[in-house]
């Protein structure tokens, strides 16, 4: 959206959406049982390691899906014993 565009959005329109953000995170804050003093806080450390987490978080889903894939192949092995 454009500035033109969000310029000509009226003020209690963005004011009313402002609101209902507000009382969303609030109740997400509810639901997680997390105070505002607590997201404020979870920001301030969070947010400095937010693009190396974006990074990380594909290669540590790729690793443990691999070590998964080992251990169900070290399952499967030991299920089958041929000598017995």
């Amino acid at each position: 959206m454009s500035d033109e565009e969000k310029n000509a959005i009226p003020e209690h329109v963005k004011k009313a959406a402002r609101e209902m953000g507000l009382k969303a995170f609030k109740e997400r804050l509810k639901e997680i049982q997390m105070s505002e003093y607590d997201a404020k806080v979870y920001n301030e450390y969070s947010s400095p390691v937010q693009s190396q987490v974006t990074v990380f978080l594909p290669i540590s889903v790729f690793f443990v899906e691999r070590v998964n894939v080992c251990i169900n192949s070290i399952i499967s092995l030991n299920r089958y014993k041929p000598y017995e």
